[in-house]
């Protein structure tokens, strides 16, 4: 048994995100983004328009901070914005060419770093844990 076998499951879930967080932030640095706009655009679907609300539930955080990260994206040429045509108060947002690129590269750049990471598991296990999480977070 390993040394967290006691542990909850929320524990060790965290302790696992506290790992990779570090890893995924350097990544986002190669592409002049912080580990929040990583996040927003990898979130994202592209050729898909975006209520802003989706990007503040995405990224759980204050509208205000999310109007910031779009507006820094915005700068930067990966997203669009735009009114929405039936209700001019919402805000919709959209991947630009550019934002498609960068978003590509960054999950490649994501699983190379998953297969050169130090985690003991084998492609099953990673597979099986792959299927666990995403039914975790879609749910």
């Amino acid at each position: 048994m390993s040394k967290h076998s006691n542990e909850s499951l929320y524990w060790l879930i965290m302790q696992l995100s506290h790992q990779t967080r570090a890893n995924l932030i350097k990544l986002a640095e190669e592409f002049d983004l912080t580990g929040i706009q990583a996040h927003l655009l990898c979130g994202m679907t592209p050729d898909t328009l975006w209520p802003m609300q989706k990007a503040t539930l995405l990224l759980r955080c204050d509208k205000s901070y999310v109007t910031s990260i779009v507006d820094n994206l915005l700068i930067q040429g990966l997203i669009t914005r735009q009114e929405d045509p039936r209700d001019r108060r919402i805000k919709m947002i959209g991947l630009t060419e550019k934002g498609k690129l960068v978003r590509a590269k960054l999950f490649e750049k994501t699983a190379a770093l998953e297969s050169a990471s130090d985690l003991p598991l084998n492609f099953a296990e990673r597979r099986l844990l792959r299927q666990l999480l995403v039914k975790a977070i879609i749910s």
